[in-house]
């Protein structure tokens, strides 16, 4: 993933039905090197989980501003990816 794609690549965290939601860019929590862990992972949110969100989810959660599930932040990844792919 280029510099560019990790600053223009935002997913949403929250449910948009119950609150107003927040965004974020994937640059905006993790590092390139995470990323790019989680490129090379991909598509095995399992891994991605464990490897990549859950040993760092409370420097995650500081970054973001307010708590959030490992498993979501991975699946949110995932759907990143793909749309990334997608736009190629």
């Amino acid at each position: 993933m280029s510099k560019e794609e990790e600053t223009k690549t935002e997913i949403i965290l929250g449910d948009r039905s119950v609150a107003p939601v927040k965004t974020a860019k994937l640059g905006d929590f993790l590092s390139g090197a995470d990323i790019h862990k989680a490129q090379r992972l991909y598509p095995d949110v399992n891994a991605i989980c464990r490897d990549v969100i859950e040993p760092q989810i409370e420097e995650i959660n500081r970054k973001l501003g307010q708590p959030n599930d490992p498993r979501y932040l991975s699946y949110m990844l995932i759907y990143a990816f793909e749309r990334m792919a997608r736009a190629r």
